[in-house]
C-alpha cells in the first residue's frame, strides 16, 4: 500500500472556538459589597444568624437546640456531649464497649455510668454482693472474694466414693467427679480404698499401707526340699505366692530325692519313682525280649517279653526268619540256593557264588560303581558288567561322551570342562562396567575375575564409559560411537557462543551442550562485542561483559563497534546512536526492558547524526519522551527602519526521532510519549512558532524501516503515533497505533513522504482539526 498525506483514526472529531468571524466576547458583571452585621467574620451570604457572633460556619456545635456552624443540623458532633452505654439487663449499669454520645439521654437501655462485667445478668454490677458461685459477682476483676468459706473436695476419679489426698479443690460447690471424703490410695482403680478387701494382686487394697496381708484368695504351699515341684502335707503355709523352698501340690513320697514324685516315670532301679506303692511296674525303660530257638543271636519277632531284666533263651534282637535253622538270620551270607539266607525278603539276590553286575540307570552302557548287584542269573536287565559311569543319572555323561562347559566331567576323566566343545571368547573388564576391550580376548568355557563376554569399551578405566552408556555434556564419548556429545540427553536450547562471551548468535538457537542461554551477539568471534547493559548489576566503569555489564544504553552505543545488548530493566536516560550503524537490542523483550526519557526534555531514542537503516533498535518500551529538539530563526526587513525576527522550535518523535538519518526498529512498545502542543506568540516585532511531529515517530528527511511496533497513548501536533515528513520513507510491518492524539493525523501523518505499510492495525486515535 502506497500512502499519500495519509491520516488514519477512529473518532475524528474537529473543534471551534469562535463565533465565525474569528471575535470572542466577554460579559462583565459589577460586585457589591458583602455585609457582616455581627462582625462574625462571615458575611449575610453564609451566616445563619447575622446578629449573634457566636453562630456563623465553622464556629463549634454546642448542646444548645440551635445551628451553631450553619450547616443546617441541630447540635450533631456537639463538643459538650455526654457519654451513654448500653443497659441491656437493666441494673442501672452499662457495658463500656457499647457507647454513644448524644446530648441527652437516647432512652430506655442507656445510663450514664459504664462498667457492667455481664449486661445479660442483672444480678453482676458494681453494686452487687460478691458470692460464692465462681462468678465476678462485684466485677471488680476477682471471683468468690470476700464470700462464704468454699469447701475441701477431693478427686475421685474412680467413683469409688474416696478421694485421692493429693488431688485438693478448695471450692464453693463440689467440682465433677470429687468427694467430701479422702482415703484413696490409687484414684484408678474402684476397688481399691479404705476399707477395701485385700487380694492377692499386688496392690495395697485398703490402704493401709501393707501390700497383700491377710488376702481372701491366699493359697496353701506346702513345704519342698527337693524342688520338684511337689510338697510334704506337713507344716502348710497360706500365702498369696509360693514361699521359698514350698509347692502347690503335695504327695512327694521322697522329698530329699527330686526324680521321685507323683509325676515321675517309672524305670528299672527297684525305687518306687511314682510313688504309687509300687516299684519298677511298666518301667519306661524295660526291654523287649525275643525268643531265641536256634541259638543264632537273632530272636523271634512274634514272641516277645517285656521287663527289667531278659528271661533265659531271649535276646534282645528280632528278625530270624527262621528260629529253627541257626544259619538263616538278618545279615547271613547270601547263596545260590533259592533261599532266604539274610531274612530280607529276597532269594537269592547278592550271592557270594554268583555274577556281579553295576546300574545302568540312564542306559549308556555304562554302569555305576556305587551300586553292584551279585545275581545268579546269567543277564539282568538295566545292568551292565563294567563300573565305568561317573554320573549314572544322566546319559549323556559316561567315558565316551564330549565335555562341555557346565562345570560337570561329562568323560568321567576326572577333569571339568577341559577341552569343552561349547568354550566362548572373553574380555578383560577392568572397570567392572560389563563391557570388556577388544584388545584383550581369551577362550575359556568361564571368565577369569574381570572378564565379561561383550566387548566394544572404549575407556576401561571408567565405569561410566561403555556402549550403552547414555550420552551426556561432558566433553566425553560416554557411548564408545567414536562421537564426543552426540545427542547428550542434557543438551540445552543454546544459541552458538563461538567467542565464549555468553551471548549466542540469533537464529542458532538448538540442543546444545555448549552455548549461551541469550542471542544478541552480532559479532560472534570478538569476546569485546557486544557491549552489555544491565540497569541491576551494571556500573560506569565497567568493561561492558555479561559478568561486568555497563550501567547505561548510552554508554554502551558510546563504547561499541557492533551491538549492544540490553538487559531487563528501566533505564531513565535518552539515547543518542551518535552516527553508529549499530544493533541495539534489549534481549529480554519490550515487555521487561524500558527508556524512559522521562525529565530528559529529548526523544527516547534519536538518529540524528547520520545512521542509516543499518542502525537497529529492537525489544524495548520508549515511553516519556518529548522529541527531538530543533531550534531556527529567520530575521527580514519589516519596515523602513524595522527587522522582524521569526523563531521556529520544532520537535520531532517522542518515542523515536530520525533526523537526515535512517532506522531499523524492532519489536518496540512506543508508550505514552507527550510533544509541546503547537502554538504562535507575537513579542513586538518578534514571532515565535512552536510544532511538534511523531508523538511516537518521527521521520524527517530519512528512511525508517518499522517491524512488530505499537504505538500507543502518544500525543503530538500532527501525527499522534507516527510523523512522515515530505523527504522521508517510511516501510513497515504489523504496525498498531491506539489511542493516540494529535490535532491532524492521530495514527499515522504521512505528510508528502512516502509510506509502505503492511498488516497496518489503527483504533481508537483522535484528531482534533486538520
Amino acid at each position: 500500500m502506497n500512502l499519500h498525506a495519509l491520516i488514519l483514526g477512529l473518532g475524528l472529531s474537529c473543534v471551534g472556538g469562535d463565533d465565525g468571524a474569528g471575535v470572542k466576547t466577554e460579559t462583565a458583571a459589577v460586585d457589591s459589597a458583602p455585609i457582616d452585621v455581627d462582625g462574625d467574620g462571615a458575611t449575610a451570604a453564609t451566616d445563619c444568624d447575622d446578629e449573634d457572633p457566636s453562630v456563623r460556619p465553622g464556629a463549634d456545635e454546642s448542646c444548645n437546640q440551635r445551628d451553631d456552624d450553619c450547616d443546617g443540623q441541630v447540635d450533631e458532633d456537639a463538643v459538650d456531649r455526654a457519654t451513654w452505654y448500653a443497659d441491656a439487663d437493666g441494673d442501672g449499669w452499662g457495658q463500656p464497649s457499647v457507647s454513644l454520645e448524644a446530648c441527652v439521654s437516647p432512652g430506655v437501655g442507656f445510663v450514664p455510668e459504664a462498667g457492667d462485667c455481664d449486661d445479660a445478668n442483672a444480678a453482676r454490677s458494681p453494686a452487687a454482693e460478691e458470692v460464692c458461685n465462681g462468678a465476678d459477682d462485684d466485677c471488680d476483676g476477682a471471683v468468690d472474694e470476700e464470700s462464704a468459706a468454699p469447701g475441701t473436695w477431693y478427686a475421685d476419679a474412680d467413683l469409688d466414693g474416696y478421694g485421692d489426698p493429693t488431688a485438693v479443690t478448695v471450692a464453693c460447690e463440689a467440682p465433677a467427679r470429687t468427694v467430701a471424703v479422702t482415703g484413696d490410695c490409687d484414684d484408678a482403680r474402684a476397688d481399691v480404698h479404705e476399707g477395701a478387701p485385700e487380694d492377692c494382686d499386688g496392690a495395697d487394697d485398703d490402704c493401709d499401707g501393707a501390700i497383700d496381708e491377710d488376702a481372701t484368695d491366699a493359697a496353701s504351699w506346702y513345704p519342698d526340699l527337693d524342688a520338684d515341684g511337689w510338697g510334704t502335707e506337713d507344716a502348710v503355709v497360706s500365702a498369696c505366692a509360693a514361699p521359698g523352698g514350698h509347692a502347690e501340690r503335695a504327695g512327694d513320697c521322697d522329698d530329699l530325692t527330686a526324680t521321685t514324685h507323683p509325676e515321675a516315670t517309672e524305670r528299672c532301679n527297684t525305687v518306687d519313682d511314682d510313688c504309687d506303692g509300687t516299684v519298677d511296674e511298666a518301667a519306661s525303660d524295660a526291654g523287649t525280649w525275643y525268643a531265641d530257638a536256634d541259638g543264632d543271636g537273632y530272636g523271634d519277632a512274634s514272641v516277645t517279653s517285656s521287663t527289667c531284666t531278659p528271661g533265659s533263651g531271649t535276646v534282645a534282637t528280632a528278625g530270624d526268619c527262621d528260629d529253627t535253622a541257626a544259619t538263616r538270620y538278618p545279615g547271613a551270607t547270601e547263596v545260590c540256593d533259592l533261599l532266604d539266607q539274610d531274612c530280607d525278603g529276597t532269594v537269592d539276590e547278592s550271592p557270594v557264588d554268583g555274577t556281579r553286575w553295576y546300574l545302568d540307570a540312564d542306559g549308556d552302557g555304562f554302569g555305576d560303581g556305587s551300586a553292584p548287584l551279585d545275581s545268579c542269573d546269567a543277564a539282568v536287565v538295566g545292568y551292565v558288567t563294567n563300573a565305568d559311569d561317573c554320573d549314572d543319572a544322566m546319559s549323556s555323561i559316561h567315558p565316551d561322551a564330549d565335555e562341555l562347559c557346565d562345570d560337570v566331567d561329562q568323560d568321567c576323566d576326572g577333569e571339568v570342562d577341559e577341552s569343552a566343545l561349547d568354550m566362548r571368547t572373553w574380555y578383560a573388564d577392568m572397570d567392572s562396567d560389563g563391557y570388556g576391550v577388544d584388545s584383550a580376548p581369551h577362550i575359556a568355557c568361564n571368565p577369569a575375575v574381570g572378564d565379561v563376554a561383550v566387548s566394544g569399551d572404549c575407556d576401561d578405566a571408567n565405569a561410566s564409559v561403555r556402549p550403552d552408556a547414555t550420552e551426556t555434556c561432558n566433553d566425553v564419548d560416554d557411548d564408545c560411537d567414536g562421537t564426543v556429545d552426540d545427542a547428550a540427553v542434557d543438551r540445552r536450547a543454546l544459541y552458538m557462543d563461538a567467542d565464549g562471551d555468553g551471548l549466542g548468535l540469533e537464529g542458532t538457537r538448538a540442543l546444545r551442550c555448549d552455548g549461551a542461554e541469550r542471542m544478541g551477539d552480532c559479532d560472534d568471534a570478538d569476546v569485546t562485542e557486544p557491549k552489555v547493559v544491565d540497569e541491576a548489576r551494571g556500573t560506569t566503569a565497567a568493561a561492558g561483559t555479561l559478568d561486568d555489564p555497563l550501567d547505561t544504553i548510552q554508554a554502551g552505543i558510546d563504547s561499541a563497534s557492533s551491538c549492544v545488548v540490553v538487559l531487563a530493566g528501566s533505564y531513565n536516560e535518552s539515547v543518542d546512536f551518535v552516527g553508529k550503524d549499530l544493533v541495539v537490542l534489549g534481549v529480554d523483550g519490550s515487555d521487561v526492558t524500558t527508556i524512559d526519557a522521562t525529565g530528559e526534555g529529548d526523544a527516547a531514542v534519536k538518529f540524528v547524526s547520520g545512521e542509516s537503516i543499518a542502525a537497529r533498535l529492537e525489544g524495548f518500551t520508549l515511553t516519556g519522551g518529548a522529541g527531538v529538539h530543533t531550534a531556527t530563526s529567520e530575521t527580514a526587513a519589516c519596515g523602513s527602519t524595522d527587522t522582524c525576527t521569526t523563531y521556529d522550535d520544532v520537535f520531532c518523535g517522542g518515542g523515536v526521532g530520525v533526523e537526515n538519518s535512517g532506522a531499523t526498529l524492532v519489536d518496540l512498545l512506543v508508550v505514552n510519549n507527550a510533544l509541546v502542543a503547537a502554538s504562535t506568540t507575537t513579542s513586538g516585532l518578534d514571532t515565535y512558532y512552536v510544532s511538534s511531529f511523531g508523538g511516537g515517530v518521527c521521520a524527517i528527511a530519512s528512511t525508517v524501516v518499522l517491524e512488530d511496533v505499537r504505538l500507543e497513548g502518544n500525543d503530538a501536533d500532527e501525527g499522534g503515533g507516527i510523523y512522515v515528513d515530505a523527504t522521508s520513507t517510511l516501510s513497515g510491518d504489523r504496525i498498531t497505533t491506539f489511542t493516540n492524539t494529535a490535532t491532524c493525523g492521530a495514527g499515522v501523518n504521512v505528510s508528502g513522504g512516502t509510506a509502505t505499510l503492511h498488516h497496518l492495525l489503527s483504533a481508537w486515535n483522535e484528531a482534533s482539526d486538520c
